[in-house]
């Protein structure tokens, strides 16, 4: 991707913010809308069709998610062969630079107020049998007032179809991982992300990880 790049006819990229192993985050200009917004490109080169349809079917699920803890997904389209979300574009910071803030962990009112919001945005994806599979702090942006948005709602399940598991490639982040995501034949659900979000406590509270580890295989064996 380049700067200046329209993608399907509307959204021009205007400033790389990010760049990771699910794909690129830009801040870009809706023309249509005349508006600003975020796009997370995804890697789709050589993914299946069928790991491409059902992430636009998750991801329309998600955009139907109207909360105020989770980032709004406006679009989901394709570019040649780039898929990509538009999200609303937030401004704030995550979990993980707010935990490096403060190594000694958050006070504790500050901290269960940030962890009930997060549990209100994900019971709610939840009623609407919608998992995210990957809740750790830097999937959770904080904003001003200290509002909480959970980011990236289907892409994990985007991943797991389209990622070879058998080597260093792992979905999530292993520290909050939930012990049948490590086996990627045991299907997960709405306690994958609640069993995450006691991680995400855990580290609010402390400052630390609930689990550290060498090696993926030692870090399973914590868990």
């Amino acid at each position: 991707m380049r700067e200046g790049r329209v993608l399907a006819g509307r959204y021009r990229l205007d400033a790389l913010l990010g760049r990771g192993g699910m794909g690129e985050v830009w801040r870009a200009s809706d023309l249509r809308l005349n508006r600003t917004v975020a796009i997370k490109v995804l890697p789709s080169h050589g993914a299946p069709a069928q790991a491409i349809a059902r992430f636009r079917r998750e991801a329309e699920i998600a955009a139907g998610l109207q909360h105020p803890g989770i980032a709004t997904i406006f679009d989901i389209d394709t570019d040649d062969d780039s898929l990509f979300l538009v999200m609303e574009l937030l401004r704030g910071t995550d979990l993980a630079t707010l935990t490096a803030e403060h190594p000694r962990g958050l006070p504790v009112a500050r901290a269960t107020a940030i962890l009930a919001q997060i549990a209100d945005a994900l019971a709610e994806a939840h009623a609407k049998s919608v998992v995210h599979r990957d809740i750790k702090p830097a999937n959770v942006m904080l904003l001003d007032g200290d509002r909480v948005k959970i980011l990236d709602f289907g892409i994990a399940r985007y991943a797991e179809q389209t990622t070879d598991l058998t080597g260093s490639a792992m979905i999530g982040t292993p520290a909050f991982m939930a012990p049948e995501q490590f086996d990627r034949n045991t299907p997960v659900d709405h306690r994958t992300d609640l069993y995450a979000l006691g991680g995400v406590a855990y580290q609010l509270l402390t400052g630390r990880r609930p689990f550290t580890a060498n090696t993926v295989p030692e870090l399973l064996h914590a868990v």
